[in-house]
């Protein structure tokens, strides 16, 4: 496996190869668990009381959430570990192509996350129409779509074993789309490179921007009116929206000044864009626990059910309280009878 920046960008300072690999742990950790938590609890119970195209929008983030934990940050960890690629030439290929899907199809269900939450805002009767099964076939479309796009079939059927490299800098098998120096691009690369930049802009900036402005203004117009509209579902998908911006814009930025051969970015530069990209992954459930008061209300109830199970915690016993029961005739005659009598005597 070729590695170019192994004197330059590769890490010295064990106490700083130590901190990687905890946080990445951290973050492996967190995405299992939390991710399957999500899709557990959705599927079975519907924890997460929001609309019906939303929550199959969140099942498929974390299921490329778990993606991208098994063929990004655990590959990252085994390599940070014993600070080489040994996982071999075809899983470098294998996980480079998942990494890119992974991202790809993260940036277009993101989208479809502030896009869906504004149609349900400015159209609730309309949007009442769209089933679950309706929402699934279009987010499988989507993995269809996604898996046959122009940058996918370049990567998977194109990339070759000269062009796939260890990158120092992250730890992770990364692919050299441009040419060598003294050499042109082919048209084809040209196209899917333009192709692919202006899919990202739109993706990434113009329409989820948009649509979350428009969701509020939409919020705005119906406050007007008299009309609810639930908060949560719009704090939800702002907050998946605006960290995915904050974890993804830098390392969009960083790729395009790199691949300008003159500019060089640091090694510093490169470890904190990778630090927000892995961070995003396991974000998503907090943000549920967080803003969907449904869904943490249920999260307290299981977990206290199963707290009770293993014996660690017991609900507290209410207070029986006695209810007095009515007094029968006879009961009452006699006591009657008593107070006639002691009355007399007086």
């Amino acid at each position: 496996m070729r590695a170019d920046n192994y004197t330059t960008d590769r890490i010295t300072n064990e106490s700083e190869r130590c901190i990687w690999i905890i946080y990445s742990i951290i973050v492996a950790l967190s995405s299992l668990v939390g991710d399957s938590i999500v899709l557990y609890t959705t599927i079975k119970w519907n924890a997460i009381k929001l609309h019906r195209v939303i929550v199959v929008l969140i099942q498929h983030l974390a299921a490329l959430d778990l993606l991208l934990t098994v063929f990004r940050v655990i590959p990252n960890i085994i390599s940070l570990f014993s600070d080489r690629w040994i996982l071999g030439d075809f899983l470098c290929w294998l996980v480079f192509n998942m990494e890119w899907l992974s991202y790809w199809l993260t940036s277009i269900f993101t989208c479809c996350l502030s896009t869906s939450k504004l149609l349900v805002v400015r159209y609730p009767l309309s949007s009442q129409v769209f089933t679950r099964r309706y929402a699934h076939i279009a987010c499988f479309i989507v993995w269809g779509l996604a898996l046959i796009s122009p940058p996918q079939i370049l990567f998977m059927f194109f990339s070759d074993e000269g062009k796939l490299f260890f990158d120092y800098s992250m730890y992770l098998c990364m692919y050299d789309v441009l040419p060598a120096p003294g050499q042109t691009m082919p048209t084809f690369f040209y196209v899917v490179v333009v192709f692919v930049g202006i899919m990202q802009t739109i993706m990434f900036i113009v329409l989820p921007l948009t649509s979350i402005l428009l969701v509020f203004e939409a919020r705005r117009a119906a406050r007007r009116l008299n009309e609810r509209v639930r908060w949560q579902g719009v704090l939800t998908v702002t907050l998946c929206t605006g960290i995915y911006y904050v974890s993804t814009l830098p390392a969009l930025l960083v790729a395009g000044i790199d691949s300008h051969k003159s500019i060089t970015i640091s090694v510093g530069v490169r470890r904190f864009c990778n630090f927000l990209t892995i961070l995003n992954i396991m974000t998503n459930f907090f943000v549920y626990c967080l803003t969907v008061k449904s869904y943490r209300e249920f999260l307290m109830i299981r977990a206290k059910r199963f707290l009770v199970k293993l014996g660690l915690m017991s609900f507290p016993s209410k207070p029986i309280r006695r209810v007095s029961r009515p007094a029968s005739r006879t009961q009452s005659s006699e006591v009657d009878a008593r107070a006639s009598v002691q009355l007399t005597a007086m």
